[in-house]
């Protein structure tokens, strides 16, 4: 079963979006991939306009979401970690790490994008009050010079004691998560290594809005 891409609610929030920037003509589909149920996942579309670069990559919004692990180990010592996921990527085929993320396909609230996310490559639950926005809430664009994809960015925190946090450490770390088509393990870093390990653009940005936060 094949959607019509021009339904599909990514796209028409692109097109609505280009069309009150930009004086657009038409937007025409050329390829489209799509899950089992029809859903589509990502297309590549040509745009009649003056304005505007003539071809696309639509693949919608997405959600990337920083779990970070204050410890304390009395009043005056406290150390920061960070849950980051393992997976193979298609960039290079290569294991990256990064904080957990997803696109948010058809789902219009984000927060809970981010919470699903969370729980699925990580196996932590949060609230909704639990969770916290960076960059004021408003997502960034990763290739906009060829691609509409927007990301909206998050933070949880957890607070343990020493005790706590090794028996957590022993739960999570190398934890093996299989969700079908993604094969996850989850990693606890040391802030102090952080760059050690990621080497994705958007968490570096997370990272640059935390320490603005903070």
């Amino acid at each position: 079963m094949t959607c019509d891409p021009m339904t599909e609610l990514k796209v028409q929030n692109y097109v609505r979006t280009i069309s009150s920037n930009a004086d657009v003509r038409s937007v025409k589909c050329l390829a489209s991939q799509h899950k089992p149920n029809g859903q589509m996942l990502f297309g590549t579309f040509e745009i009649d306009s003056p304005d505007l670069l003539k071809y696309v990559f639509i693949r919608g919004d997405a959600v990337s979401v920083m779990p970070v692990i204050n410890i304390r180990y009395n009043d005056d010592v406290s150390e920061k970690m960070y849950i980051l996921v393992k997976q193979r990527r298609v960039c290079d085929g290569a294991w990256h790490y990064e904080f957990p993320a997803g696109m948010m396909d058809r789902d219009t609230n984000s927060v809970k994008v981010a919470l699903k996310e969370l729980e699925e490559e990580t196996g932590l639950i949060f609230n909704e009050d639990q969770i916290s926005r960076l960059n004021c809430g408003q997502p960034i664009y990763t290739s906009p010079g060829g691609c509409d994809e927007k990301i909206y960015l998050y933070k949880v925190e957890m607070e343990m004691n020493q005790y706590e946090y090794e028996a957590f450490s022993l739960k999570m770390n190398s934890k093996y998560i299989n969700n079908g088509d993604e094969k996850i393990y989850v990693q606890i870093v040391n802030a102090k290594y952080i760059t050690e390990y990621i080497d994705n653009a958007v968490n570096y940005a997370m990272l640059h809005m935390e320490d603005k936060n903070d």
